[in-house]
């Protein structure tokens, strides 16, 4: 290993002290603190990962910086759960700055181990970001000082910056960019909390240096450090792919909402490229007339500026070709000549077939791992699209297919993937008649739909369909019961969508179809579900009703034998999952539809998504949200969703289903259109049915106690229509 990485987590990180307070209710040291399920500390970590893998450091060469007077068994606890390997050295008191912090705490490691010759990456515990050109530059195996930046941030007047002078050296400042002219605004760097030094004896240096210019009452930055340094020795500007800024609560709160996936931070890519034809016009070599291969050298430019632009971007370079391995010094040399960058290089391959074989990540399921391009000889290869393609975030909740949020780099914008494994047939099945049926659906409200934007179903790999990204905001249940002038926005799309694609203006009778969900439905469900959560039904025999499964169906059965349950209703092409999720509006307040799953809950074709049927499947998927609350528990982790099981009471929930009956007085105005039987009534089961068919996809995802509170708010429902 040849460096070492030191996180500073000392200080007093008094911006954060009061959001940790309401947060947990006790005042929590900053780099303890969490977003998005994982400490600043871990966050603060993770972009190290890159040089783990690489070999650059081990976690054992991770030492996190604290105050002897800070909670140290938690963060011993912390670390554990990171990688038992790291460590954690402890300063008696505030130092001067974080360069006086590192600078102690590199005292007190090297009495334990010898990092003389160890380069030193300085880390604070307040930013996470991706770099990856400092793979690139630990890759040369030559020690350098660096600092790690940004070319755009928002809010450049919080971040801390470089500028390059013209003399090569640097100068930096803290917050004030916004004070300094034009033209240093737009040469402007901004740091990312991230630091490298050749070794301890350069920070050494650099301290004193700056010390004996500024005085000892300066708090020292590793900017200000590494920009008097810069003066006399180079230092280098290592630009990160992107980073935020996690130290003040409008940060975190911000970066809570993000898209911001702490499996999203992928490694940078690796390319495998033929030297001769690709790189090189093709040379026969060893085949040509002398025997030898020319001297005379062709190079593809447009091909060399591409693996440039790669190499610089922090991309790992493997060149691989069949010219023996005697000629490595030559090739290398008639590489020099044409300046191409690269990292390795393999000669003595055939000139057969070339196979890569590489496993699929966990971390981006839905991107392909091994990529293949054949290009023209001597010509310049193209581009695939997952060329340019990072992972973003996963956004799936538990259905058969996955949703990421991925970024098109060369574009630079944001689209969405529905994506499944191929040797899921059943569930390609599925996704395609979600992909079919969308193209079905903009036929009546287009404007209203995410955009289609590429799809590929094939026999391996993965199949997927590609959409826009609508940058929205949820429609919540205030929204629902308040805002006339949004829910008409609503109501027109609907409008469209059922009056357009309306089968017939004479209602039918359903009532057979609401006997058939019951017995052949809702009851096997039942039964499985309560198999399936033997052991959690076991936990919480004192807080619920005896005979639970019992009753349930028996409730199911009484309503079944009332031959006025879903007696008239008009015939459309519906949505079919119009749950408060899947409904946004924008910046413009336009209103979007996505995730539409049509006629599936119509059991009369078997799973059929674009067969005509009732409205009644959409009015109860957005009473499953405005009657049940599914949203504010459906996710919740066991803790939290522990109480709403211990508390559930049959009263309670008579009470929430006539408050919240009372304020959807629109929306039963709107749907009385389609529905013409017992509008209240005929939704209601329709949401109490739908939360039992919805509890098995919850098991699936392991939200077993999110299953169970479904099926309590359905019997809660079925009771409430039992007593009408």
């Amino acid at each position: 290993m040849n460096a070492i990485s030191i996180i500073t987590a000392a200080g007093l990180g008094l911006r954060i002290k009061e959001y940790s307070f309401t947060k947990y209710g006790r005042y929590v040291d900053k780099p303890l603190v969490e977003f998005k399920g994982k400490s600043l500390l871990e966050w603060s970590i993770k972009p190290l990962y890159p040089l783990i893998t690489n070999g650059i450091i081990e976690f054992s060469d991770i030492y996190i910086v604290i105050r002897k007077d800070q909670d140290i068994e938690a963060f011993k606890k912390e670390c554990a759960k990171i990688n038992k390997m790291i460590n954690i050295i402890c300063i008696d008191k505030l130092s001067k700055g974080p360069a006086h912090t590192a600078f102690e705490a590199l005292n007190k490691i090297s009495l334990r181990r010898n990092i003389e010759e160890k380069s030193i990456i300085i880390s604070d515990s307040d930013h996470t970001f991706r770099c990856d050109s400092l793979l690139r530059e630990f890759r040369k195996n030559k020690r350098f000082n660096a600092f790690c930046t940004l070319q755009d941030v928002p809010n450049p007047d919080k971040w801390g910056y470089v500028l390059k002078n013209d003399n090569g050296g640097f100068s930096s400042g803290e917050k004030n960019i916004l004070d300094k002219s034009k033209a240093n605004f737009k040469k402007a760097n901004f740091l990312i909390g991230c630091y490298i030094y050749r070794d301890f004896e350069t920070l050494k240096k650099g301290i004193q240096e700056y010390e004996l210019n500024q005085g000892h009452l300066v708090e020292s930055h590793h900017s200000h450090i590494l920009s008097t340094l810069s003066k006399t020795i180079e230092v280098l500007n290592v630009r990160a792919n992107w980073g935020i800024g996690l130290g003040t609560p409008e940060q975190l709160e911000e970066a809570d909402h993000s898209l911001i996936s702490f499996k999203g931070n992928r490694e940078p890519p690796t390319y495998i490229i033929d030297i001769d034809g690709v790189i090189l016009e093709h040379d026969n070599g060893r085949f040509s007339s002398n025997g030898q291969f020319s001297s005379n050298l062709k190079p593809i430019k447009e091909n060399i500026k591409r693996i440039n632009k790669l190499y610089e971007s922090g991309a790992v370079i493997i060149l691989c070709s069949s010219r023996p391995k005697s000629l490595l010094n030559k090739t290398k040399i008639d590489l020099k000549k044409i300046s191409l960058n690269y990292s390795e290089i393999v000669l003595g391959a055939t000139s057969g077939q070339r196979f890569l074989i590489n496993d699929r990540k966990p971390s981006n399921e839905s991107l392909d791992t091994a990529i293949s391009i054949t290009s023209k000889r001597n010509a310049p290869f193209k581009s695939l699209t997952s060329d340019i393609i990072d992972f973003y975030k996963d956004c799936s909740k538990g259905s058969g297919a996955r949703t990421a949020i991925l970024y098109d780099k060369t574009k630079d914008f944001r689209f969405v993937r529905k994506w499944v494994y191929s040797e899921n047939k059943n569930v390609v099945e599925t996704l395609y008649k979600q992909f079919s049926y969308l193209k079905i659906l903009s036929n009546y409200i287009k404007e209203s739909l995410p955009e289609i934007i590429n799809w590929e179903f094939k026999p391996g790999g993965i199949s997927f369909y590609d959409m826009s990204f609508l940058k929205g905001k949820l429609v919540n249940q205030n929204l629902i019961i308040s805002d006339s002038k949004k829910m008409n926005q609503l109501y027109n799309i609907l409008s469209d969508l059922y009056n357009k694609s309306l089968y017939s203006k004479v209602g039918e009778n359903f009532n057979e179809l609401s006997k058939d969900i019951v017995i052949k439905k809702l009851v096997p469900t039942l039964h499985n579900i309560f198999s399936d959560l033997t052991q959690i039904l076991d936990i919480y025999k004192p807080f619920l009703s005896e005979n639970l499964k019992s009753k349930i169906i028996s409730l199911l059965k009484n309503l079944s034998k009332n031959n006025e349950l879903w007696s008239n209703h008009k015939l459309s092409l519906i949505h079919g999952d119009l749950t408060i999720e899947n409904i946004l509006f924008d910046s413009d307040n336009s209103i979007y539809l996505i995730d539409p799953l049509g006629s599936t809950m119509d059991i009369r074709k078997n799973g059929s998504m674009d067969q005509y049927t009732s409205p009644i499947f959409d009015l109860g998927k957005v009473m499953q949200s405005t009657i049940s609350n599914y949203e504010n528990w459906a996710y919740l982790d066991i803790n939290s969703i522990d109480l709403f099981i211990r508390n559930f009471s049959l009263e309670e929930e008579f009470n929430q289903i006539d408050d919240n009956l009372e304020d959807l007085g629109s929306l039963f105005e709107f749907y009385s259109q389609y529905i013409q039987s017992n509008l209240k009534f005929d939704s209601l089961f329709a949401t109490a049915q739908i939360l039992i068919r919805v509890a098995p996809y919850r098991i699936r995802a392991n939200y077993h106690h999110s299953a169970l509170l479904c099926v309590l708010k359905s019997y809660a429902i079925l009771s409430y229509l039992d007593n009408l």
